[in-house]
């Protein structure tokens, strides 16, 4: 422990000293936006420190060259919890783990530039690729994204990043760099190599199940590979690399790609081809350590795959949809001289690649911009949409990019990609915004019937891209019912049972028969619409579902019922249900479910026991096989999972969605959206989204004939809770600060804070969202303001009411639209007065609690930094917010001053009483006014009002 103490001690001085003797690297500035830079490696003696030159050319005279593909993180799999030692340290099972802090310094061009562990590892790859087999034996140049671009500049960053598809297009070919070698790769190579020797043509001939029973395909038995050999291929494919979002177009855009791992070079088609044979028989669906573990063969001789069988492992879904477009990009290529290029959509790629990941989550919109078809939506309408563009925020970047896509296509296509709110990190996003920074789970059930739901797909809908711009989503549609039950996750319960439990009590509530809005005759019966909720009417891509998958649901339960009953047998080596065993919990209600079944149905109760005792004897006497319930294994898990719930609606709708949605949920059917969605009532008359939904017997446009009334309604963000308020980057001058602190205000905002309907609940919306008592104490002022400004507004709207009672005169003045304006043309009768008078208090109400926001935003910003330690305490910062809140309570006040203006102004003409009253009450708010003799001056309209005011101002 000494001898490492020293030698750590030793490097860090080297370093130091080599930091002293060089200098850090400087950017030199690139002489035009289609410049780029170029790496050259350097040759030095082994041991030494590595060497290299950056060199400026423009793109299309730039010399030969490659592309590094490699990942900015750790690159090699994360197995398990990494092993503890004493002292309560984690401790990896590498030497040394890479991490994203460029820590390892390297000389370029004279000087001293840092890079984290991956690239030295992948740089020092290069250097040595004349001892690699396939790799080029002389030196050339290379283009290394986070050295060839300035990351710090962001005027660069933008510029580099929008051209970076031609790069890659120039590029000669990409090395790719998975991480140093393990134990396991080996495995995988075998596996690849040997699933490459099977012909594409043979591959349907794979049976799915034969994953698990190869003697039933003598292709697959002809490999002779092993489950050792597919655990090896999975610890491969789930490497960091496969799940950046940056690769999908590194891989896709290269004119060819060679894998290095380690010193095993292999090249891209041989993992192209297994992902692609994965993908074709479906198996991807087995490759799960999870499911792999229960293998009696696994179970006694896990070997070096102990580790891996405890993690949750599976060849994820990012890898097989990487290699896919890289496949339709490749071909788009080979046929560009004979066919028209149909690159894709950009929707389809956010859609598929939406599982990748990226350290800047801005990444995960502009990483595919290069990739995207530019004649298709949504660049066909706005082409100069979605330019990437740094100084955005990640919550302006992700609401652009739903923005003009459904603007573009003119659906409700991209709410089926909202997250479940549980699984949202960025916060400030409008609740119909998805957080493409998260993984989809479950996938969007869109996958399960594209083209096959028409909810209101074919109603109208004209999107408001200027609500949209603001947060606002502005959408038509139809209040089918409200959520008055709902089934528990299994996550819920400490008997994994109750999920199945409630599920079946929510069949057993519905009433006979089902609603049929479509006059379909159809008189499903409460086991049938159980499985088909379940199922969402989908079976082996065939909807609806086939009259068989209900007698395949049943025998599907008798498993799950078995594997309680017969513990050994619930180890069974070919089929692991994706559910949890049933116990005694759901044995009553499930017998009262087949019960109600009447005799000639194929569900009823004596049916069901004599299926189950034949199971029991097959399997006794070792001819059952519950295999063949595999496919339906998947579908339930496509459809329902562990992250969805089922519901019943008030009016006995039984549906699926979010598992975040709860009793009193709204489910609406929009226009211009395939699937109904569910929503959350807000208090201020708009909606939450919570999620997609699939309600059987409402998916084909039945709702238009239940006579339902079409409404308008918003759907927004719900309101902002200040315990996550994440400071705005502070920039060094003050006065540049309080100008942003009002703009972020101002943007985070948006017209998300809408105002409550009476001064009780205006006061708790503002209390409720300072969970510091000092701050609430900074915005007292501003809700006594507007408990005041709420009851004279309701005393002009009880005035309206008496005016427009005692007189039927019609207005003809123009409505008051414009807040600046003050009396254009003067008011001719009360109930016009009274009517603009009105609207100067909304607009007010409005004001104030905009100027909440912004102050209390400023507040969390000084409390923020003042609650630093005193070494990190920035006290400049902490000053120009303090000028900041003095700017913002300065402005309130002229403001207040020059409402109380405009509506004396009004009432003077027409109700002096009330004119009046108005200037007392704004005395009672603020006595120093009559000291200045303000209101007087207002009365007399003498000149400037201001006049002796602007220089009491900063002294309240």
């Amino acid at each position: 422990m000494r001898l490492r103490n020293i030698t750590k001690h030793a490097r860090v001085n080297r370093s130091a000293q080599l930091a002293c003797d060089l200098g850090s690297y400087r950017y030199e500035a690139l002489s035009s936006p289609t410049c780029i830079r170029l790496l050259e490696l350097l040759p030095c003696a082994h041991g030494r420190r590595m060497r290299c030159s950056l060199k400026t050319f423009e793109l299309q005279h730039a010399p030969p060259f490659k592309a590094l593909s490699y990942t900015w993180g750790p690159a090699h799999t994360v197995i398990a919890k990494p092993r503890t030692h004493k002292g309560g340290k984690a401790r990896s099972n590498l030497a040394e783990e890479a991490t994203t802090a460029r820590r390892h310094p390297i000389i370029c061009d004279g000087q001293l530039l840092k890079v984290t562990g991956t690239l030295r590892d992948a740089l020092a790859m290069l250097a040595n690729a004349i001892n690699l087999p396939h790799m080029p034996k002389i030196p050339s140049y290379y283009w290394v994204d986070s050295l060839c671009v300035n990351q710090q500049n962001i005027e660069e960053r933008n510029t580099q990043v929008a051209q970076m598809a031609h790069v890659f297009r120039k590029a000669e070919g990409v090395v790719v760099w998975l991480g140093k070698e393990d134990e396991y790769i080996k495995d995988a190579i075998t596996t690849m190599q040997r699933i490459s020797t099977i012909s594409e043509t043979d591959w349907p001939l794979v049976p799915y199940t034969s994953f698990y029973n190869p003697k039933k395909s003598h292709l697959i038995r002809s490999t002779n590979l092993t489950y050792h050999h597919w655990l090896g291929f999975i610890v491969l494919i789930n490497r960091p690399w496969f799940k950046r979002a940056w690769v999908v177009q590194e891989i896709a855009l290269g004119k060819s790609a060679m894998v290095v791992c380690g010193s095993l070079v292999f090249p891209w088609d041989m993992l192209s081809k297994t992902l692609s044979f994965v993908k074709a028989t479906r198996w991807y669906h087995h490759l799960h350590t999870e499911k792999l573990r229960h293998l009696r063969e696994l179970r006694k001789h896990s070997g070096i795959y102990k580790q891996v069988l405890r993690s949750q492992l599976s060849v994820n879904i990012s890898s097989l949809f990487l290699n896919e477009t890289r496949l339709t990009i490749s071909t788009l290529d080979d046929e560009k001289d004979t066919s028209p290029v149909q690159q894709p959509p950009f929707a389809n790629l956010l859609s598929k690649h939406r599982s990748t990941e990226s350290t800047d989550p801005r990444d995960k919109v502009y990483a595919f911009l290069g990739l995207a078809n530019r004649t298709m939506a949504p660049f066909r309408m706005l082409p100069k949409a979605l330019v990437p563009n740094y100084n955005l925020s990640v919550q302006e970047v992700f609401t652009e990019a739903a923005t003009v896509l459904m603007f573009s296509y003119k659906n409700l296509s991209w709410l089926s990609h909202v997250e479940d709110s549980s699984q949202r990190k960025i916060r400030g996003l409008p609740s119909w915004v998805p957080d493409l920074s998260v993984p989809l789970h479950p996938y969007s059930l869109s996958y399960r019937g594209p083209g096959r739901w028409r909810a209101a797909s074919h109603c109208a809908w004209r999107p408001d891209l200027a609500s949209m711009e603001r947060g606002l989503l502005q959408v038509v549609g139809y209040h089918l019912d409200c959520i008055d039950q709902t089934s528990i996750l299994l996550n819920e319960s400490a008997d994994t049972s109750a999920t199945w439990a409630s599920i079946v009590k929510l069949a057993l509530a519905l009433d006979l028969p089902y609603p049929d809005p479509g006059r379909s005759g159809k008189k499903p019966s409460r086991v049938e619409v159980l499985w088909r909720t379940l199922t969402t009417d989908i079976y082996n891509h065939t909807y609806p579902a086939p009259p068989e998958t209900g007698s395949l649901f049943l025998e599907y339960i008798l498993n799950l019922q078995i594997r309680h009953r017969l513990t050994p047998w619930s180890s069974a080596d070919e089929f692991q249900p994706h559910h949890s065993p049933l116990s005694d919990l759901v044995y009553p209600e499930w017998r009262k479910l087949l019960e109600l079944e009447p005799p000639e149905s194929s569900y009823c109760l004596d049916r069901y026991i004599k299926r189950l005792a034949i199971v029991v004897e097959s399997m006794f006497n070792g001819t059952y096989s519950p295999i063949g319930l595999a496919q339906l294994q998947h579908e339930l898990d496509q459809s329902t999972g562990k992250q969805r719930r089922i519901f019943k609606t008030s009016r006995g709708f039984m549906g699926t969605g979010a598992r975040s949605l709860r009793a009193g949920d709204e489910v609406w059917v929009l226009h211009r959206g395939s699937l109904p969605f569910v929503l959350r009532p807000l208090s201020n008359g708009r909606y939450r989204l919570i999620g997609e939904s699939f309600v059987y017997g409402v998916m084909h446009g039945e709702v238009l004939q239940m006579g339902l009334q079409r409404e308008h309604l918003i759907i927004q963000n719900p309101f902002r809770n200040m315990d996550h308020y994440t400071p705005t980057p502070i920039p060094d001058s003050p006065a540049t600060l309080a100008e942003k602190q009002i703009d972020a205000a101002r943007r985070q905002t948006r017209l998300d804070y809408h105002l409550p309907t009476s001064p009780p609940s205006f006061k708790s919306w503002f209390r409720n969202r300072v969970i510091i008592p000092y701050i609430s104490n900074q915005v007292e002022d501003l809700y006594n303001d507007c408990e005041q400004t709420l009851a004279q507004r309701q005393h002009f709207a009880n005035a309206l009411t008496a005016a427009t009672s005692a007189t039927t005169a019609t207005s003809t003045l123009p409505p008051y639209t414009d807040p600046a304006l003050l009396v254009n043309p003067p008011p001719s009768d009360l109930e016009t007065l009274y009517t603009r008078t009105i609207l100067l208090y909304d607009v007010r109400l409005r004001y104030i609690q905009a100027e909440g926001a912004r102050r209390m935003s400023t507040w969390a910003d000084w409390w923020h930094e003042t609650s630093k330690p005193a070494p990190h305490r920035n006290a400049a910062v902490a000053n120009a917010c303090t000028s900041t809140i003095a700017f913002l309570e300065d402005d309130y006040l002229k403001r207040k001053v020059e409402f109380v203006i405009e509506v004396y102004a009004v009432l003077e003409r027409g109700d002096t009483a009330m004119a009046e009253a108005v200037l007392e009450d704004l005395g009672k708010l603020f006595p120093w006014l009559k000291d200045t003799g303000f209101l007087t001056r207002v009365r007399e309209g003498t000149g400037d009002a201001f006049v002796g005011l602007r220089g009491k101002l900063p002294q309240v």
